[in-house]
């Protein structure tokens, strides 16, 4: 009969730890999502700039209603030492169909403004109208420092303004090395074309 009475008891021990083994998991995630948190930092600015002469270059190739703007910025900020390379952005589109969009991406001093020069021209964008993706293909890749920062330039019409500030784009983590993917999995970094420019920081 005590055996009986023991078997019965086992159980009851078993089920008893498994509410603590939740709980202890739980706090593992939460201690990992901190600690990734703390190595990774995405910024992203959205904005209508207008590249300087832009407008005066277009308007010479009777291209009056089209201008060069800086749509976005975005800053890697890397609290690691390991290595990190960046070697494709993909963007989602949340909105009504694009016209194709011509984009271009830039590698840019942090603290300076865009020069929108060959040397620093690191890939073109290429647009799926079918998966609503706006992808810059990095050759060859680039490496993340400390603080490494991006411009992308898309070429305006009032068309297409119009449309880009009736949705936006979010950046697809997949596309990012560790430790930003997993920070950009927790925190999406969205781009919106609003009447003020705005910066989201994600970490």
């Amino acid at each position: 009969m005590e055996t009986y009475q023991s078997l019965l008891i086992i159980p009851n021990e078993a089920s008893n730890d498994r509410p603590i083994q939740k709980y202890v998991l739980f706090f593992a995630l939460c201690i990992a999502q901190v600690l990734q948190a703390d190595v990774a930092e995405l910024t992203g600015n959205c904005s209508s700039t207008e590249l300087p002469e832009s407008r005066a270059l277009h308007t010479k190739l009777g291209q009056r209603d089209m201008v060069e703007t800086q749509y976005a910025t975005i800053t890697f900020r890397k609290k690691t030492h390991e290595e990190v390379y960046l070697t494709e952005l993909r963007f989602i589109w949340n909105g009504a169909q694009l016209a194709n969009p011509h984009a271009c991406l830039f590698i840019k001093d942090p603290d300076k403004p865009l020069k929108p020069i060959p040397e620093n021209h690191k890939a073109d964008g290429i647009w799926s109208s079918t998966l609503k993706t706006l992808t810059f293909s990095i050759k060859p890749s680039i490496p993340l420092n400390s603080k490494t920062c991006f411009a992308i330039t898309v070429t305006l019409d009032p068309v297409l303004e119009k449309q880009l500030r009736t949705g936006s784009f979010t950046l697809d983590p997949l596309c990012l090395p560790e430790p930003f993917r997993a920070t950009s999995k927790m925190h999406p970094l969205t781009l919106s074309l609003t009447a003020q420019p705005s910066t989201q920081t994600i970490s």
